[in-house]
């Protein structure tokens, strides 16, 4: 009963944290919280939510070709979004970020094996886990080339309560080369 009313499927989940709460409301829905089980909800018209979820996912398709990529398609609209192979697989960082990634991860996994962990450590943490991505966003944006950009395109999808995007597929069939080593 539960499922029919829209309460808490992985995918209205998804859809409803993409979209936003209010988002939804204003559009013309409701929502009703379980007495029993607050962290489920009841969606009043499913139909609602996918519509503005396809929407979502749509506007990010239409941005990412805006951004140079050769095609964006929603996960949706595809049968089998793992026979578009990824053209990103081990993307390079220079000698300077292993180093510093390298020494980030040693200082993590020391404070993580520390039986008298502070909360300055825990800061430290947070800290380095941002640096990480920090370096690992510099070595993508260098690694996403005009070039391939051009040759390749994005899978969108809803996931982990918002818009997930696969960059640098190359679709069945096409001949776009892995990026090369730099």
């Amino acid at each position: 009963v539960r499922h029919a009313l829209g309460a808490n499927s992985h995918d209205t989940r998804n859809a409803l944290a993409a979209v936003g709460e209010k988002a939804y409301v204003k559009a013309g829905g409701s929502l009703k919280r379980d007495l029993f089980d607050t962290d489920t909800i009841i969606i009043s018209d499913t139909a609602l939510l996918s519509r503005m979820a396809s929407e979502l996912l749509e506007a990010e398709c239409k941005r990412l070709i805006a951004d140079g990529w050769s095609w964006a398609l929603s996960a949706d609209t595809i049968q089998n979004r793992y026979a578009y192979r990824d053209m990103l697989i081990d993307i390079p960082v220079t000698e300077a970020e292993q180093a510093e990634m390298d020494a980030a991860e040693k200082r993590i996994a020391e404070i993580e094996d520390a039986d008298d962990a502070t909360e300055d450590m825990a800061k430290e943490t947070i800290e380095l886990d941002k640096r990480l991505d920090e370096i690992r966003a510099a070595a993508f944006e260098r690694a996403c080339t005009p070039e391939l950009k051009a040759a390749t395109g994005c899978i969108v999808s809803l996931r982990h309560g918002g818009i997930d995007i696969d960059y640098g597929r190359a679709a069945p069939g096409s001949t776009a080369a892995q990026q090369p080593d730099r």
